[in-house]
């Protein structure tokens, strides 16, 4: 039912990897698949704009998922139109190794589609509030990312909390989905032991977030965050 960046990844993966094991120009072949692969992740970087950050594109960074059914079915249509796209590629694609790779896409967006189909007919979605903010923070504070993006961490902070216009708080769009589904029958509610959240809630989280930076300063040249270290890379696409 909810996109997962797991998802990105494996579908990416192929051809993220031929591009590096290569310091010479791509092939042709390679650039036609990843302009197919980019037709999808144009589709999930902009419904999931903290996986775009993630991968070191600063035009995300002020920007956040808003997962309501709305925005579910808009990506899911937008999803169904590049597929769409594919398969008609396919159709007339000549060439060997661009063909599997066109292959390889299909068959994972159709086999997501029908996950998300089941889980949205059968599951209560649980998804982490505290830990999806935090997540999407810590990427802006690391202290490998570039100063000046970091400023759009409050940005973030802000659209979560559903303080800038256009913006509903995100808990409360997790709590509608939740009511929503937990109202029709026969749903699957996930136990207990594994709704525990992954950071330990936002205790946890509060503490953590001015560690993730190492030392910024405002304009006025005073300190803001105190430094420390961090363990998440930046990865950028080839």
């Amino acid at each position: 039912m909810f996109r997962n960046f797991l998802f990105l990844l494996v579908l990416t993966a192929p051809f993220l990897l031929a591009n590096a094991q290569s310091n010479s120009p791509s092939p042709a072949w390679i650039v036609t698949s990843n302009q197919y692969a980019d037709l999808l992740l144009h589709v999930e970087l902009k419904h999931t704009p903290e996986s775009g950050s993630r991968q070191g594109l600063s035009q995300y960074d002020a920007l956040i998922s808003q997962p309501t059914l709305a925005d579910e079915d808009l990506a899911r249509k937008e999803k169904e139109d590049v597929l769409a796209k594919l398969k008609n590629a396919l159709a007339t694609e000549k060439q060997k190794e661009v063909r599997q790779d066109l292959e390889i896409i299909i068959r994972n967006v159709e086999l997501n589609f029908k996950i998300e189909d089941y889980q949205r007919a059968h599951e209560v979605p649980f998804i982490n509030a505290s830990g999806n903010v935090f997540e999407g923070v810590r990427i802006l504070l690391d202290e490998q990312t570039p100063e000046a993006r970091r400023s759009a961490a409050v940005v973030r902070i802000r659209r979560y909390a559903g303080l800038d216009p256009g913006y509903k708080p995100f808990t409360e769009i997790l709590k509608q989905r939740v009511t929503e589904q937990m109202a029709k029958p026969g749903v699957i509610i996930r136990q207990r032991r594994k709704l525990k959240p992954r950071w330990g809630g936002t205790r946890i989280t509060s503490r953590a977030l001015p560690r993730c930076s190492r030392k910024t300063r405002s304009a006025d040249g005073r300190s803001l965050t105190r430094s420390s270290s961090s363990n998440s890379p930046i990865t950028t696409r080839g």
